[in-house]
């Protein structure tokens, strides 16, 4: 597992008034308007975090990702599970040291499996709490794995020599 080393930490005060951290974590969103907007707002939240960009397309996404260079990405899935697949496998395959955290609407242990053995590093119900995003991001950050806990005993289950 990857371990996060400590730094000095800078703040500055932006146009808002708010302390940003200068050595903040930087997300980047990808997913519909509705998701974007919404993971945007509960991140406002957390001083320690800074969206560093929103996009819908998963074509122009990789050149966002490289203009960027986002610590996390977060990625609400839609409507294709294999576009996702893809989407995931080239961006860990790309920047390996980018934590990828799946928002999704339903609970599918094989799509979870599938998208973890991908190179994502969590995998959360996007009626997640802003507090369990935002401790997700944390998470990754700091090389962990995070899964809702929702899905995580059945992934256990699914995953375990008893029940083969």
């Amino acid at each position: 597992m990857m371990e996060m080393e400590t730094s000095h930490i800078l703040f500055a005060f932006g146009s808002a008034g708010k302390a940003h951290m200068r050595d903040s974590i930087k997300v980047l969103i990808l997913g519909d308007d509705a998701f974007c907007h919404k993971m945007r707002l509960l991140l406002n939240a957390a001083e320690d975090i800074t969206v560093v960009g929103e996009i819908n397309d998963r074509q122009q996404a990789l050149a966002l990702i490289r203009e960027n260079y986002p610590d996390v990405i977060l990625l609400g899935i839609n409507a294709s599970r294999a576009d996702c697949l893809q989407i995931v496998g080239e961006i860990y395959r790309l920047f390996p040291q980018i934590k990828i955290i799946i928002l999704d609407d339903n609970i599918e242990e094989q799509f979870a499996l599938d998208v973890l053995r991908k190179g994502a590093l969590g995998y959360l119900l996007k009626k997640s709490r802003s507090k369990e995003v935002i401790s997700a991001i944390h998470s990754v950050i700091r090389g962990k794995a995070i899964l809702s806990p929702g899905i995580a005993g059945r992934i256990l289950d699914e995953l375990h020599p008893l029940n083969k």
